[in-house]
């Protein structure tokens, strides 16, 4: 199994969230995924999770996109959902700025999906309101279409939530499930799928055997041992194709060997298994 780096680095700006009926009302026609969700100029991010290009961190977001991408073409993904084995670990700030990254590339389309049922934050995040949330196009009150916002200059789409806490056990069950990242699939070069922690509740368990694949974000020096290494054995006694880990909010001052000596579990029990 991979394993991925991330330094912690806070960087800028943020405004007011706009409506999705604001939003349709100045959408613009122009790429094809205009044509298809309402759009705004662009998403603004919560500044405190937002990492700046160039800088070292930008830089180890370009090698996990670069990994991801090579993983990908040995077997295809389609879409990855990224979890943890506990709440606090960064899972969301990961997924963002790696869509960022991911749709840097010339006509890629990215999408990102809210599936953190009982914390979700995605919209809150980039600042928008959608009308229908993911689950209800799993419920079958909205579709896709609905529930999707393009950013033009970040040129990727978020689909949020709208509502919180509530028991998503029948519709994680349904067929529903499996149409719909079949959707997201064929409408898109890549999903990234934000979910709750594994050791939290049952729906990163869910929907990673239904994904593509499966994404662990650690937050160094905080996450326990045992707590990752229950979650990885969650994860693979249901199936899922565990790509790796990403090591979250790694001071960039901090040795590397350092935390392979305090993680005592990378050299053995995180490797790939094939």
């Amino acid at each position: 199994m991979a394993t991925f780096d991330l330094a912690f680095e806070q960087a800028v700006a943020k405004s007011t969230p706009a409506s999705l009926s604001d939003i349709r009302e100045k959408q613009v026609v122009g790429t094809p995924l205009e044509k298809l969700f309402g759009a705004v100029d662009n998403f603004e991010f919560d500044p405190s999770r937002l990492v700046v290009s160039a800088t070292v961190v930008g830089e180890q977001y370009r090698t996990l996109k670069a990994n991801i991408a090579h993983l990908g073409r040995s077997g295809g993904l389609g879409s990855i959902v990224f979890t943890s084995s506990l709440k606090g670990e960064g899972k969301t700030t990961v997924v963002v700025n790696l869509a960022r990254e991911l749709a840097r590339e010339p006509a890629a389309k990215i999408a990102v999906v809210d599936c953190d049922f009982k914390r979700p934050g995605m919209s809150d995040f980039c600042s928008v309101e959608p009308d229908a949330g993911i689950e209800d196009v799993l419920s079958g009150a909205a579709s896709l279409e609905e529930c999707g916002v393009y950013s033009r200059r970040d040129r990727f789409v978020v689909f949020g939530l709208r509502h919180h806490g509530e028991d998503t056990g029948d519709l994680l069950a349904s067929a529903s499930l499996q149409r719909v990242i079949g959707e997201l699939e064929a409408m898109f070069d890549l999903v990234l799928i934000d979910t709750s922690p594994v050791l939290s509740t049952s729906e990163p368990v869910v929907l990673g055997a239904k994904a593509g694949a499966v994404v662990l974000v650690v937050r160094a020096g905080v996450t326990q041992r045992e707590s990752v290494l229950f979650a990885q054995a969650q994860l693979e006694q249901a199936g899922c194709r565990l790509l790796g880990v990403v090591i979250n909010a790694r001071p960039s001052y901090l040795p590397r060997l350092w935390l392979l000596r305090k993680y005592e579990y990378f050299p053995d029990a995180y490797r790939h298994k094939g």
